[in-house]
């Protein structure tokens, strides 16, 4: 799993309080070649290494499918609730 891999396995315990899970909000954007070209937090972690992780992870994935519109693909925003916890 790209996330697993990319986000929680970077982080560790220290990163969390307790078992509460952490929630970020983000604004992708999606160019027309289903590359992500932008990320922006609209809701901080409120730890500044998840949110530093979490927009790394986002600009380094693959390529995603871009949307499409009149039989051709365009660039489109994305409004994406990311929630972490740390697995028992």
């Amino acid at each position: 799993n790209y996330f697993k891999d990319s986000i929680m396995m970077k982080l560790d315990s220290k990163h969390f309080n307790g078992n509460i899970p952490h929630q970020l909000n983000l604004d992708i954007i999606i160019d027309e070649h289903g590359k992500v070209i932008d990320v922006t937090i609209l809701k901080s972690s409120s730890i500044t290494t998840i949110d530093s992780t979490v927009l790394c992870a986002f600009y380094q994935m693959p390529k995603w499918k871009p949307a499409i519109q009149n039989g051709m693909p365009i660039k489109h925003h994305l409004k994406m609730p990311i929630i972490l916890h740390l697995q028992p």
